[in-house]
């Protein structure tokens, strides 16, 4: 028997994020004002981002509420999303 292509779970990451949507709980700790490089840019994301998918956004939010710096995966992808998704956006 030949498994789906997409699980549900899958295709719910692959679906356009609403802009309102967050998949992270606020950690209650958390400061707004204190921020690392890789939060800024994730919030940025955010923001100004167009056609951002569910994973994109769940990505970015987990950035923004990160303390730690970002791995170099996820600096990796907030750098291709922010080349993809706001490219020519006015800030």
């Amino acid at each position: 028997m030949n498994a789906p292509i997409l699980d549900d779970e899958m295709r719910s990451a692959l679906e356009p994020w609403d802009g309102r949507t967050w998949f992270v709980e606020k950690p209650s700790d958390f400061v707004r004002g204190l921020y690392r490089l890789s939060q800024i840019q994730a919030h940025d994301i955010l923001k100004k981002g167009r056609g951002l998918t569910n994973w994109e956004a769940g990505l970015c939010q987990r950035a923004y509420y990160s303390y730690k710096p970002a791995s170099g995966n996820v600096q990796h992808w907030l750098d291709k999303i922010e080349r993809e998704k706001c490219s020519g956006v006015a800030g």
